[in-house]
């Protein structure tokens, strides 16, 4: 779906992967927003594309930073965190993403 909504599924491990593949054949553009380019669901045929960003935990500022350089211009997509450092790096910097 090109005109649709577009999620961002933070985190590409076992959960993951089951967020892109079901939110992909219900045709929503999935991107996928992780630290390691070796994940399943990054090669996953319903990946749109891949945010490279530095692993939540460890780095929660530059993950973020990460994250909203590689959001498309002009969008706002939903984000959908799958992983608890994950939505501790997102929950801590909401003034940013809002």
């Amino acid at each position: 779906m090109k005109d649709g909504p577009t999620a961002v599924v933070v985190d590409a491990q076992a959960p993951g992967l089951a967020v892109v593949r079901s939110l992909g054949r219900r045709g929503i553009r999935t991107l996928v927003a992780t630290h390691s380019p070796h994940e399943a669901a990054v090669a996953s045929r319903y990946s749109a594309g891949v945010i490279l960003t530095p692993e939540p935990g460890l780095d929660d500022d530059g993950f973020v930073t990460a994250l909203l350089r590689g959001l498309p211009a002009g969008e706002r997509p939903v984000v959908v965190p799958t992983s608890d450092d994950a939505v501790v790096a997102l929950a801590g910097n909401i003034d940013r993403l809002t």
